[in-house]
Order: structure tokens, then C-alpha cells, then sequence
């Protein structure tokens, strides 16, 4: 099973993509999803937040304290980030978010004390779990109450500028992460990418301009820009990049990582711009994004080396 959101839809599959259905449509303006099993799950938009407990065959809304992205752990137990301004992704707010958790599927809402300027947050647990703040990685062990420093922050920004950490954890205390600079230069866009976990945070690649104190890598990031970022497990990731400026044969590249090794995999097609992946392992994975004016997702089974249309609209 498996779902996909875009601006005016809530699509659905129950046979691995080859048919999606319309499970919701209007002007929902959704930007995220996040599901717990087959039948629970919540999705995100900027004005919206809808949750179904029967797999999707009925939405419903949820109070909505303004929250840019969820990341449940349980049917009860969530978090999320909420508020706050944007240079870029609406999903991860640069400056002025907050971190906010449920006890009760999103019910109600609270808020944890946290850093300046939180952008994402996960949980492999309601105690363990990751944020990331004006471009720094944070880890807590007692539920959000206190966060731990675990990199350094971004420097030689310009003043108002902050970079965006983004985190997907990956269970078993672990997460992968990629910290975005603001602008691009050069057709670069500054990224560093991460393995965080219990052992500690090891950089894995970085565009070589970033200003980033204790980062010593000398692995190029997947792409020119930075794309979306798939956990498979505690010790395997996929950082799917996108280069506008490649051509229609690498404007897509992605990196499999396993442990601290990556590999270059062959470019996604069928699409100009990723904007969400999903990995199940290094062989089969779907990326959604745009090719022009047209939204898709495509799907591989053989890690990379071919790539099937299977919604286009």
C-alpha cells in the first residue's frame, strides 16, 4: 500500500503503484504525508491537516495550529513542526517554527521546548528522536524535553540567512539528514549530507563551498540542487539530487548510501524535478516530482537502471 499527495489530490495504491485512485480531491494545497501502517495516517498542507484510520477511504480534518509537517511514532504519540517563515520548502520553515506533540493522533496539540528556529523534526520513539534547527542537527532521548547538539552550526552565512536541516529518521536511534544553504551559486546549491546515530554524526558528502565548521568530505553531493531524502534503514539511505542544468540524462542523479559508502546510481527519468522518494530497499524505490507541467511518480524494481511512469497528471 502506499500514497501520494499533491496540491488538489490524495492518491492511493494497494498493488505497488501499477493503479492509483483518488481517495480526496479540492484545493487541499498538500505538501506531505506520513503514514504508520495500512491504516493509519496523516497528510499535510498549508492550510489543512486531515488524518484516516481506514487506509484512506475517509479523511478527516484535525485542528491545524499552522503545522508545516507530522512524523507519528504511534496511533496516539506525534510530533511536528508548526509556524515560522520560509525562504523555500513549505514543509520546513527557516526561522520562528516550533516543535509540537500529540497524545492523541493530533487531537489536541503541545508545545516542546527547542532550539531557535526549528525546521524539521522525527522519532524512531516517543524518547529518541532527531530536529533540525537553523541548519544544526539536535538529538533528545527523554521525548523533546531537552536537545542535544550533535553538529555544528553552519558559519559565513550571510546576515538573515540561515541554512534548513532536514532529517528523516530510520529507527533503531538512527536518522540520515542533508543541511541546505540559502542560494545558489555557480548552479550549486550548498548541501551537507549526514548519517546520525548512536555511535555519532558522520558527514557523507558536501557541495565543497559550504561553510560548515568540522566537516572534512571530499564526496560531491548527488546533484548540483538538493532533493529528497529516503531512510531505508538505520544503515541504508537514498539522497536523490536534480541539476537543471545537466540535460535530460543527469538532470535527476541519485546516490545509494550504505553505511558511509556511496554509489552513484543511474539518473531518474520521467521526471525534471524530484520533490518526494520513497524506498523500500536499494532496488525498489518511487520518486514524485515534476517533468514540466505534468506532476508523476515513478517506480523502480531494479535499482535505478529503468524507471516506469505509473501516474501522470
Amino acid at each position: 500500500m502506499g500514497w501520494a499527495v499533491g496540491q488538489r489530490v490524495i492518491l492511493g495504491t494497494t498493488d505497488g503503484g501499477r493503479h492509483w485512485t483518488v481517495q480526496d480531491r479540492g484545493r487541499l494545497d498538500l505538501q506531505s504525508a506520513d503514514f504508520i501502517s495500512g491504516q493509519n495516517g496523516w497528510v499535510v498542507g498549508t492550510r489543512i491537516l486531515l488524518a484516516t484510520s481506514d487506509g484512506g477511504v475517509r479523511w478527516n480534518a484535525l485542528p491545524d495550529p499552522c503545522i508545516r509537517s507530522v512524523h507519528f511514532v504511534s496511533a496516539s504519540d506525534g510530533f511536528a513542526i508548526a509556524g515560522g517563515s520560509n525562504f523555500g520548502d513549505l514543509a520546513a520553515p527557516s526561522s520562528g517554527g516550533d516543535v509540537l506533540a500529540t497524545t492523541n493522533g493530533g487531537q489536541t496539540w503541545h508545545t516542546l521546548a527547542a532550539p531557535k528556529d526549528p525546521q524539521t523534526v522525527c522519532f524512531n520513539t516517543v524518547s529518541q528522536g532527531w530536529l533540525g534547527a537553523a541548519g544544526q542537527l539536535y538529538q533528545t532521548a527523554d521525548g523533546g524535553r531537552t536537545w542535544t547538539a550533535a553538529t555544528a552550526a553552519p558559519r559565513g552565512l550571510n546576515p538573515g540567512y540561515v541554512a534548513t536541516m532536514v532529517v528523516d529518521c530510520a529507527g533503531d536511534g538512527s536518522a540520515w539528514a542533508v543541511d541546505v544553504g540559502p542560494g545558489a551559486a555557480s548552479n550549486q546549491e550548498p548541501q551537507v549530507g549526514y548519517h546520525a546515530g548512536p555511535s555519532g554524526v558522520v558527514p557523507l558528502f558536501a557541495e565543497q563551498y559550504f561553510p560548515h565548521p568540522g566537516v572534512h568530505v571530499t564526496a560531491e553531493a548527488p546533484g548540483s540542487y538538493t532533493g529528497p531524502v529516503s531512510a531505508v534503514s538505520p544503515g541504508t539511505a537514498v539522497y536523490v539530487g536534480w541539476c537543471p542544468a545537466c540535460g535530460a540524462d543527469g538532470t535527476v542523479p541519485w546516490d545509494l548510501v550504505t553505511g558511509t559508502q556511496l554509489a552513484r546510481r543511474s539518473a531518474v527519468t520521467g521526471l525534471t524535478q524530484p520533490e518526494g522518494a520513497s524506498f523500500l530497499s536499494g532496488q525498489t524505490g518511487w520518486v514524485a516530482g515534476a517533468d514540466g507541467s505534468l506532476q508523476r511518480i515513478v517506480f523502480t524494481s531494479d535499482g535505478g537502471r529503468s524507471w516506469q511512469v505509473q501516474y501522470s497528471g
